[in-house]
């Protein structure tokens, strides 16, 4: 992993930082918790709100404190929404507010008062900030409050720069491609999981589905867009025993890896042995009109007996792997390592 990785430089986590940034220029942002949003959202705010010369307060209001009076504390400043806005010794200034350690409800006085902050903030053009933290979603709709929920918002592309920047840099191809797409068929919004899986054994990379039940992360009900809707945690599919998922995802995963790889060594038969392939009438009616149209399987059946072992081993592991895989199965993870270890 690279010096300074941080999931909030991520495209969409950038694009997300950028929102609650306009919307803290306006007054107010709501951030609701979110099992799967990177680690670090709050730090990545400052970070962008520091470059901009802003100044970050945090204040964690218990129970019986007033709303005013939490917001005002960390600033010495007046006790009321007015006397806050009429403050301008605090444009340019934040405050991070965690309610989580409060009982937030609909119509309570921390709903009451953030309305009012909010709808009076619209009318200047600067004045405080306030970022939200630990209400629920549904409590920030119910008020009308700016909201920001993480919920679909990681991409594939997210998914992808992620698993490269924690991959090895010597690994080789065709486990580099195999590893990123791993990150992502499998793991898909699991930001950690895809992370792990960049960082995998070659043999984990061969046995996903035996990684994941060694994994001690817990699994996570929540279904995401994600490409396409309602995409679940892969371990909340092993702890249902949902295989068929699991498989299809590790079979997507191997299709975008090794199909190029495949016709590289196929071609390369091809030309090795083009003399002894032969287009008979089961091939022609097939299509095929050239020894390159050859696949594997009936280059296989036609080599038989006419190779070197290592060289006829190689060419069943691919035509095995190569049917797995056009028949929407995943391939077989010694036929992998087997191919892979062969190939030249």
């Amino acid at each position: 992993m690279r010096p300074e990785t941080t999931a909030w430089r991520l495209p969409s986590a950038a694009a997300f930082l950028e929102e609650i940034e306009v919307a803290l220029e306006r007054g107010v942002a709501v951030v609701p918790e979110d099992v799967a949003m990177p680690f670090g959202m709050e730090a990545a705010v400052e970070t962008a709100l520091a470059k901009r010369e802003w100044h970050i307060e945090r204040a964690r209001p218990s129970p019986s404190d007033g709303p005013a009076a939490a917001v005002a504390d960390p600033f010495g400043a007046v006790q009321s929404v007015e006397g806050l806005l009429a403050t301008t010794s605090l444009i340019d200034h934040v405050v991070v507010l965690d309610l989580s350690g409060v009982p937030v409800t609909k119509g309570d006085g921390w709903q009451i008062f953030l309305q009012r902050f909010h709808r009076q903030r619209k009318r200047q053009t600067s004045g405080l900030g306030i970022l939200v933290k630990g209400a629920p979603a549904q409590w920030a709709k119910e008020a009308g409050l700016p909201l920001f929920a993480w919920g679909d918002r990681l991409r594939r592309l997210d998914v992808t720069i992620w698993a490269d920047l924690h991959a090895p840099t010597e690994r080789p191809e065709p486990l580099a491609s195999l590893a990123a797409a791993l990150a992502v068929e499998l793991c898909a919004w699991r930001l950690d999981l895809a992370a792990a899986i960049a960082q995998a054994r070659k043999e984990d990379l061969f046995e996903p589905i035996e990684w994941l039940r060694r994994r001690d992360e817990v699994p996570l009900e929540e279904k995401r867009h994600f490409g396409r809707p309602d995409v679940h945690c892969p371990l909340e599919l092993l702890s249902r025993g949902l295989f068929t998922e699991l498989e299809s995802r590790v079979w997507r995963a191997q299709l975008t890896a090794f199909f190029p790889w495949l016709e590289e060594q196929r071609l390369g038969l091809v030309r090795k042995h083009r003399s002894k392939l032969r287009i008979d009438e089961h091939l022609q009616s097939l299509g095929a009109k050239d020894a390159e149209d050859i696949e594997l399987g009936p280059m296989s059946w036609q080599l038989r007996g006419r190779l070197p072992a290592s060289e006829a081993d190689l060419l069943h592991c691919l035509a095995r792997i190569r049917n797995s895989l056009a028949h929407r199965r995943p391939a077989g993870g010694r036929d992998l390592d087997e191919a892979i270890k062969r190939a030249k």
